[in-house]
Formats: structure tokens, sequence, C-alpha cells
């Protein structure tokens, strides 16, 4: 769980710093790539803890809808603006 905080976190950074160079398409991307996997792993860890009673699963299984709906939504950004810039691009 540590280790995947931790890449998770490393990542983000990353996309921060691809969001201030302008880069969206890439930073929405990895965003919701990343948040996609947040979602995956707390809901692992959060279904595992309460299976063996530790009802700390519970405020782990919301951090995973938080991150899915973070990830629904860099997920919808990503299309939109592919799309806009797609359209820009052509003739």
């Amino acid at each position: 769980f540590r280790w995947g905080a931790r890449i998770i976190g490393i990542g983000l950074l990353i996309a921060t710093v691809l969001g201030f160079a302008r880069a969206v398409l890439t930073t929405l991307l990895l965003d919701a790539i990343l948040s996609g996997l947040a979602t995956l792993l707390c809901a692992c860890v959060g279904l595992i803890w309460l299976i063996h009673g530790d009802m700390d699963g519970i405020l782990v299984g919301v951090f995973a809808f938080v991150n899915g709906s973070a990830a629904t939504n860099s997920w919808r950004h990503w299309q939109l603006a592919r799309a806009v810039a797609s359209s820009e691009s052509e003739p």
C-alpha cells in the first residue's frame, strides 16, 4: 500500500509539472491513469482490511470512490480536449 501510494504520488507530481508546462492532453491522461490505479489500490486494500475485521477499510473504500470520481472526470476531460485538439488541426 505504501509503495503504491508513493508511486502514484510521484506520478501526480510529474503530472503537475506537465500541467504547468501546458501539456494538457498528457497531463489529463496521466491523471486519469494514476487516479484509476489509486482507485483499484484503495478498493483492494479496503476490502482486505474489511475482511480481516478492520473498520478502517470503510474509510479506504470512501477514498476509492473519491479517486474513481477523479479518474472518471480526468478521462472525460481528456476525451473532450482530444476532440477539440483534433478538430482544430483539421483544415
